[in-house]
């Protein structure tokens, strides 16, 4: 395993009051899936490698051409098998994008041994001595080396999947240094079913199977191959069936936040509201730390104001606000070796070349101005109760975006190769809003900004539940004061 011991998965950071209660990984019959191509390669290669040293030839030819014999029978129906199970497999397992390649891919091995064997190909002759470790031979060897190392990446990538439930989100992780980090996740207060689905008998026989989760926006997690799977009785029926401990453990999450007042909260607010102590429930830290750069070009990414709302603005990655300076300064070394080409031959007066260079730094610096103001003026913003979006155009017009942090239901994000080797990506904010999904492009650092807007929520809700149940005791205190008035609390009964 070079891979896990050169980059070990880091498991995500959890918010304030958060911990961790379960974690489920894809079953190994999906690592089997995924090793088929590879170490059939790897079988194909050195097993050549064998045949060739004991003095056998691999794919010869013969004049036997056109032959349909008992091997071409075997070839074709081999051929439909893996065709049927494609087709079957499409209409059972849509998602299941691994299976359906290791049927193509078998299709098409056949496919290109049916036509060698028609022609008069044969797979091996034994022919003479050997041929010892030839070109050939070492090619092969060194080829089954880097399939090797395929094959380790492979494992990883299938140890890297991850869906996690804690006792405030669920998280579906896919991390591979270098190449993804992907992240979905959903808070437990907004997931509305969870589905665990092992359909076919194999799936029933080894405990494996699909969780879905879908919650209140658009975020839907379905985590195939998960091998959580376990055998129980139906309380009703009796019979045993295969039940996900994902989807118990985030079903008893669900229930017990819809149902559960925390006893601390009342009592706090009771303590502070009715007899005046200061017994409060402390907010959760809310800790981002601002990044490097502050220039008039490049500006600190991300901006912490101090403000009493803590507000954080993120612009885009410093490497995009380059490349549209790139622009205007390509522009301006075309011109100037233009000029120097007009003066070197001399066809232009000496004046004119000096004009027309000072009207082009003039044009080119007002350019280079608006392309750096436009990169500054996108912004990201984060306050303890709003996410906005804004892009404006120098002297131009704004388009302005905002929800409040109740509306939030969501936060993800996603990196591809480059943006994972540079430290950029996107993040995904879904909200109930009418301004719908914010997407935060080519920010640096994805996960931190998907982490601090998930503290800036988890502090908003902490509020929301503290003013809510403020609201419920000024009800109770409004009441028991009507019932002294009415004097019914020395009525007896």
């Amino acid at each position: 395993m070079l891979f896990w011991f050169l980059f070990p998965n880091p498991d995500p950071k959890l918010e304030e009051g958060e911990y961790f209660i379960h974690k489920a990984k894809r079953h190994w019959i999906i690592l089997l899936q995924r090793l088929i191509i590879p170490v059939g390669i790897i079988a194909v290669m050195l097993l050549t490698v064998l045949f060739r040293l004991s003095g056998a030839e691999i794919l010869s030819t013969t004049d036997d051409v056109g032959r349909f014999d008992a091997i071409s029978i075997l070839i074709v129906l081999g051929i439909g098998g893996l065709l049927f199970a494609y087709f079957r497999s499409r209409a059972r397992f849509p998602k299941n994008r691994a299976m359906r390649r290791n049927y193509i891919f078998g299709v098409l091995v056949l496919i290109g041994l049916l036509f060698f064997y028609l022609a008069g190909g044969q797979l091996v002759a034994f022919t003479g001595p050997s041929s010892g470790m030839d070109g050939l031979n070492t090619l092969l060897v060194v080829a089954s080396l880097i399939m090797l190392l395929v094959i380790d990446f492979t494992v990883y990538d299938w140890r890297s999947d991850d869906l996690i439930v804690t006792n405030m989100r669920v998280i579906y992780e896919d991390y591979v240094p270098f190449f993804k980090d992907f992240r979905l996740q959903t808070e437990i207060d907004n997931v509305q079913s969870v589905v665990a689905k092992s359909e076919t008998y194999l799936q029933n026989l080894l405990g494996y199977g699909t969780v879905i989760v879908q919650s209140a926006g658009q975020t839907r997690i379905v985590f195939t191959g998960c091998s959580d799977f376990e055998s129980e009785a139906d309380p009703l029926t009796g019979f045993r069936k295969r039940v996900s401990q994902a989807q118990k453990f985030i079903q008893a999450e669900v229930d017990k936040r819809r149902n559960a007042r925390s006893p601390l909260e009342l009592s706090n607010l009771i303590e502070k509201q009715v007899y005046g102590q200061e017994q409060v429930l402390t907010q959760p830290p809310v800790s981002v730390r601002a990044g490097r750069g502050g220039s008039w070009i490049f500006p600190q990414n991300p901006t912490i104001r101090g403000d009493k709302n803590r507000t954080v603005i993120w612009h885009k990655f410093w490497l995009f606000g380059l490349l549209e300076l790139f622009r205007p300064l390509l522009t301006l070394a075309l011109l100037s070796f233009g000029l120097l080409l007009l003066a070197g031959a001399e066809l232009v007066e000496p004046g004119t070349i000096v004009t027309l260079a000072l009207v082009m730094v003039v044009v080119i610096l007002a350019w280079s101005w608006y392309v750096i103001e436009d990169y500054r003026n996108d912004l990201y913003i984060l306050t303890l109760n709003n996410i906005i979006d804004i892009e404006k155009k120098p002297f131009g017009p704004e388009n302005r975006r905002q929800a409040g942090l109740g509306q939030v239901q969501n936060v993800t994000y996603t990196t591809t190769f480059f943006g994972n080797l540079l430290g950029y990506g996107d993040v995904f904010v879904e909200t109930a809003a009418a301004s719908g999904r914010f997407t935060f492009h080519r920010v640096p650092k994805p996960r931190d900004v998907a982490t601090t807007i998930n503290d800036y929520l988890n502090s908003f809700r902490q509020g929301d539940r503290e003013r809510s149940l403020r609201e419920t005791l000024q009800v109770l205190k409004e009441y028991h004061e009507a019932q002294v008035r009415h004097d019914e609390l020395r009525r007896q009964p």
